[in-house]
């Protein structure tokens, strides 16, 4: 399951900025910042849910068809394997949400939340 490293990555990115958010909150003075970097956080992190949600179905449908013990059918497998694709693009696109909005990229890599970017990818 490749695609729950990428899901991981992108988690502590996104809970790398929460941190960032909270450590350089200034109340009022710089609300407009504040604004893009919240859109930012907010929408990395619904693409990081996003993508653990079809991790979990992904576990939950092998899990069924392990407990079964049946072997897959054509459709069965050809699922499973789109499913891959939406993680690691929901993933990708949650770390660099998360690295662009904390003022990063993915080649500064003394930024934590820039050299996840850079595992995740």
């Amino acid at each position: 399951m490749e695609g729950a490293f990428a899901v991981g990555a992108a988690e502590r990115a996104v809970e790398l900025f929460t941190e960032r958010i909270r450590a350089v909150a200034r109340p009022r003075r710089q609300a407009h910042r504040h604004g893009r970097r919240t859109d930012a956080l907010a929408r990395g992190n619904q693409k990081t849910k996003i993508a653990r949600l079809l991790v979990d179905v992904m576990v939950e449908r092998t899990r069924r068809e392990g407990d079964a013990l049946e072997d897959w059918t054509l459709e069965e497998s050809g699922e499973q394997s789109f499913d891959r694709i939406p993680i690691g693009h929901a993933a990708k696109d949650a770390v660099r949400l998360v690295a662009d909005g904390s003022g990063s990229s993915a080649y500064q890599l003394d930024n934590p939340s820039s050299a996840t970017c850079v595992t995740s990818a």
